[in-house]
């Protein structure tokens, strides 16, 4: 079962280290205020002058842990995504035919690219915001109270209107930029089709049609990523919105207390306001997480289908000492070639009289993701030395069809005979 959690402790090093750094940054941050409320409050210059020298030396301190948090970061988003890409390389190349048909040449190209840069750039995100900006806004909150903790209960005030936001946006965007992935999927195998194909499609002067089909497909992709960036877009000013109304309110509430002389200290209102201004930072570093966070869920739903995706081996026979596998008419042994029973047996191999049906379709259906149709109710009999000549255009079905001789995969509906028996109560090995 695929876990993303499972990289995570890979490289957990790399998260803590970087966490750890981004978490002593935030606060010398919330320190500034603090020791500004101090220098204001005691008017000194001596003290003055001592406090501009801490203070000096935290923002030097700060810049290079900064430094250090983006950097090891960064070392967690690289070493993720590369340990989760040769992965999931390793689990495409032991598909059997179904499940790279069922995904998709042009699909798995997608989640091997495209998901896991998300996942990449939402770890990276991550480990730089989801310690620290939590911290700075519980420590802004924390210092407020300390000031006025009745101005600072507006502050608590706006928080669940804040994870509502939150909530609605990201319910509404995975599913959108998860259909937003598929057409991209599609965009990709429209493209790698016309380039493998350019010599037919100008052989046959189809280029305006394929333009026009191509069109269509970047037209979707465009309009589904526009409606999805409209509706993420709208996160920002709607929080904005909510975390103005709690700056308006404390601005008011600060000015009633000053008014009413409940408030004598004005120097920490500077204190006050800096820490709301920190919080506002805070939340909107936490909007730009969610946004790349609702992006990595839903590409990490993609790789996790590959990952959980079970291969078929029904055609794999593993020799040892001695072992004899029969295919009909043929007959192997461990590290000698296929010979005929005729050969091996001196019998002849199994026939059928000119004239009897060789190979049959019932009413064949067939699809690969339960939707959409590769084949449907397709007829036919061969008889002994005829041919079939099958025709259509690229995913019209050709090689879904002569797939489902061998049984690479099974018919939804109907049944394929051969020399008169249905296929399916053919032991693999013998057909």
């Amino acid at each position: 079962m695929y876990s993303f959690f499972y990289y995570v402790k890979l490289y957990k090093k790399y998260f803590f280290a970087g966490s750890a750094f981004k978490l002593v940054e935030a606060l010398a941050e919330l320190s500034i205020p603090f020791i500004m409320t101090g220098i204001v409050a005691r008017g000194e210059t001596d003290y003055a002058l001592r406090m501009g020298a801490v203070m000096l030396s935290i923002v030097v301190s700060g810049s290079v842990l900064a430094t250090l948090g983006q950097y090891y970061s960064a070392k967690a988003a690289a070493a993720v995504s590369r340990k989760m890409r040769a992965d999931l390389y390793e689990k495409i190349n032991s598909f059997e035919y179904y499940e790279l048909d069922k995904f998709g040449a042009a699909s798995l190209v997608n989640r091997l690219t495209a998901d896991i840069n998300a996942v990449q750039n939402a770890v990276l995100i991550f480990v730089r915001i989801a310690i620290r900006a939590p911290f700075l806004i519980a420590g802004g909150i924390f210092f407020s109270m300390l000031i006025d903790w009745r101005i600072a209960l507006i502050i608590v005030a706006c928080i669940p209107f804040l994870g509502a936001s939150f909530y609605f946006i990201t319910k509404n965007l995975v599913p959108r930029y998860t259909d937003i992935q598929k057409t991209l999927d599609l965009v990709t195998r429209k493209t790698k089709e016309d380039l493998e194909g350019v010599r037919v499609v100008r052989a046959f002067n189809k280029q305006r049609r394929e333009n026009a089909e191509f069109g269509g497909i970047t037209e979707s992709y465009s309009d589904k990523a526009v409606l999805a960036g409209k509706l993420s877009a709208g996160l920002g000013p709607l929080n904005s919105f909510i975390v103005n109304c709690g700056v308006v309110a404390i601005v008011w509430a600060v000015a009633m207390a000053v008014k009413s002389q409940s408030f004598p200290d004005v120097a920490k209102i500077s204190a006050f306001i800096s820490y709301m201004l920190q919080i506002v930072t805070a939340l909107n570093m936490i909007t730009h997480l969610t946004l790349s966070f609702v992006k990595a869920v839903a590409s990490n739903k993609r790789i996790g289908e590959v990952f959980d995706s079970e291969s078929i081996k029904n055609f794999k026979t593993i020799f040892t000492g001695g072992g004899t596998l029969s295919l009909g008419g043929l007959e192997r042994t461990a590290g000698q070639s296929f010979k005929s029973l005729s050969e091996t047996r001196g019998g002849e191999a199994p026939s059928l009289p000119d004239g009897d049906i060789l190979l049959e379709f019932r009413s064949v259906s067939f699809s690969y993701d339960g939707k959409r149709r590769a084949l449907k109710d397709v007829s036919f009999a061969l008889k002994k030395g005829e041919t079939l000549g099958i025709i259509g255009g690229t995913a019209a079905g050709k090689t879904t069809l002569i797939n489902l001789i061998p049984r690479f995969y099974t018919a939804e509906r109907g049944s394929v005979y051969f020399m008169g028996r249905n296929i399916s109560d053919i032991p693999a090995e013998e057909l």
